[in-house]
């Protein structure tokens, strides 16, 4: 899907935005195994990803070595995800040039795992944002890029929901992880990056897995995130598509679904938060989620797609898609 603007004058540059990267599981089976290679993964995609200005995915498996795997997390979590060094160079080949590191699993080795993963894509070429140092509420440094007279800022943020540790909990315990969304954090963020640049596009973890729509504070987030200047907010972590649109000359995609990553299973029907039983009530979310992959449209579970973005510096969208 791509959008054109409207142009003062002929500089314009393309932006591409791909969801969820994980070279972890069957990704990291068969290249081991020898069926395939990490490059194999992007053949039918990368010439598209090439063709961008700017290609930006969300890396969700941070990379680690022997030493890193010593430091995996130990507490209650439901998925761990790692992925070897060697996958790193496939980002390269596919033609990304960032990656969001802004996301549930980038602790799931600590901050050794963190600071492994930046260091490997600092060697490889690849820019990265939405990492954060010290106390957990630390700002993050936005990756600013600049093409044809056009400067680009980049944040990167994680705040979803969760059985278990969110991502918050999860960054208190370490030096280094996901860089934490919170309403005054972003105020900061955004205030400080505005004055250096012509457009600010914030890539962000959050949601529900498996929901077929935002949830309430998702949209308390957008709305905050446009007050303050955002013109592109790109969202994840629901692990499959959800719907976006233009609005006041912005853009939000709220969750841009898998793209390299193996598909979510869904909650069977017997659980009793799907149809209510056992004293526990009928999630309205959750039923819908299971009557839509289960009954009607599995192969969504399998859909995937890649946004690509024509802009100038007034970010003038026609709201072109095709």
């Amino acid at each position: 899907m791509s959008y054109s603007a409207t142009t003062a004058n002929n500089e314009h540059i393309t932006l591409l935005f791909a969801g969820d990267i994980s070279f972890s599981g069957p990704i990291k089976y068969y290249v081991e195994h020898k069926y395939n290679t990490y490059n194999d993964c992007f053949n039918d995609v990368a010439r598209y990803i090439r063709e961008a200005d700017i290609s930006v995915g969300n890396l969700e498996s941070p990379f680690v070595d022997k030493d890193v795997y010593r430091h995996m997390y130990k507490g209650k979590k439901s998925i761990i995800l790692d992925a070897s060094p060697e996958a790193a160079p496939a980002l390269s080949f596919a033609g990304f040039d960032a990656v969001t590191l802004a996301n549930n699993h980038f602790n799931d080795f600590g901050s050794e795992g963190a600071n492994f993963s930046a260091e490997v894509l600092k060697k490889t070429g690849i820019k990265y944002f939405g990492i954060s140092f010290g106390k957990y509420d630390s700002s993050q440094e936005p990756l600013i890029l600049e093409m044809n007279g056009i400067k680009i800022g980049f944040l990167g943020y994680c705040d979803i929901v969760s059985k278990n540790k969110n991502c918050t909990e999860m960054r208190m315990l370490f030096n280094s992880g996901p860089a934490i969304y919170r309403d005054d954090i972003a105020t900061r963020d955004v205030s400080k990056l505005k004055a250096n640049v012509d457009i600010i596009a914030v890539y962000i973890h959050y949601g529900q897995e498996l929901y077929l729509e935002p949830l309430p504070y998702q949209l308390h987030i957008n709305k905050h995130l446009m007050s303050l200047g955002v013109q592109i907010i790109i969202g994840a972590h629901p692990h499959v598509l959800q719907p976006h649109y233009i609005k006041d000359n912005k853009l939000i995609a709220y969750s841009m679904g898998n793209f390299i990553f193996h598909p979510k299973e869904t909650m069977r029907g017997s659980d009793p938060r799907v149809y209510g039983r056992l004293g526990v009530e009928s999630n309205k979310f959750l039923r819908e989620s299971f009557e839509h992959y289960v009954l009607e449209r599995s192969e969504d579970l399998k859909a995937t797609q890649m946004l690509k973005v024509t802009i100038s510096r007034y970010i003038l969208f026609k709201g072109n898609i095709s």
